[in-house]
């Protein structure tokens, strides 16, 4: 169950997860389970108090405007399991051009092997080609 509440970890910053596109369906690996395939892009999206460096009330060792990341997530369309996660881009939010992912991804066999592969294009300009 998704909540509101961001995990815990003394090594780690959480950094909310954001769907801006159409995810896609399709059956990557040829198993007969179709998988949902998202391009996500990971942001900041609370309160942030620079006074006392605090994230939505909470206070905070970092800068929340440091990161903004893209990535691909598959999850299991059956069970909603993750099946794999491959990071893309990485910027600030102070970039002129920032690591969000605005378009859909898209399935084609490019390597014509039997197996579809994920193609995205970033807000960077990037086109990503993913073979899971």
């Amino acid at each position: 169950e998704v909540g509101d509440e961001r995990p815990v970890h003394q090594d780690y910053a959480y950094v909310d997860p954001h769907v801006l596109c159409t995810p896609i369906i399709a059956d990557l690996d040829n198993d007969h389970k179709d998988e949902v395939i998202f391009a996500v892009s990971y942001y900041y999206h609370g309160l942030h108090n620079e006074s006392d460096n605090s994230l939505d009330g909470e206070p905070v060792d970092f800068d929340p405007h440091d990161f903004v990341a893209g990535a691909l997530v598959a999850y299991d369309l059956a069970s909603g399991t993750l099946k794999w996660e491959t990071p893309l881009d990485l910027t600030t939010d102070r970039a002129s051009r920032q690591a969000h992912l605005t378009s859909s991804p898209t399935v084609v066999d490019a390597d014509w092997d039997g197996k579809l592969e994920v193609v995205v294009a970033t807000n960077l300009g990037a086109i990503y080609l993913v073979d899971h």
